[in-house]
């Protein structure tokens, strides 16, 4: 089951120098512009806020096998495209967060049917 999480009206966000330093707020910050006026707007960021608290719960292990370091920021990560297609697919529960099972299973499944001779992250091996 869907919770739709659209406003009724648009909310206004925080200006981008609140989150300096956050790749969450980053990432709300940069999707919530991209998406003003959308009706998925909200939806879109209970997503990202969904796989942020999956990540924080389990350290990252959730989605180990499929990130990999940002050879231009030690800090940042590269995300395997079945995780971003993951997050968009699978039904949040009613409090917004992913099940874990069911989201590992999925990115699992959409990894799996990438082209052979592609690597996790598009690079031709």
């Amino acid at each position: 089951m869907f919770v739709s999480l659209v406003p009724l009206r648009p909310v206004p966000f925080p200006k981008a120098a609140e989150f300096q330093g956050s790749s969450l707020g980053e990432a709300f910050l940069t999707v919530w512009q991209h998406y003003a006026g959308d009706e998925r707007q909200a939806s879109i960021c209970a997503r990202v806020l969904g796989f942020h608290l999956l990540m924080e719960r389990t350290e990252g292990a959730a989605v180990g096998r499929w990130l990999t370091r940002s050879p231009g920021d030690i800090e940042a990560v590269l995300l395997h495209a079945a995780v971003i297609e993951s997050v968009a697919s699978v039904p949040l529960l009613h409090e917004g967060r992913l099940p874990e099972e069911l989201f590992i299973q999925t990115v699992v499944l959409q990894a799996s049917s990438r082209s052979v001779g592609v690597s996790s992250f598009g690079v031709s091996e």
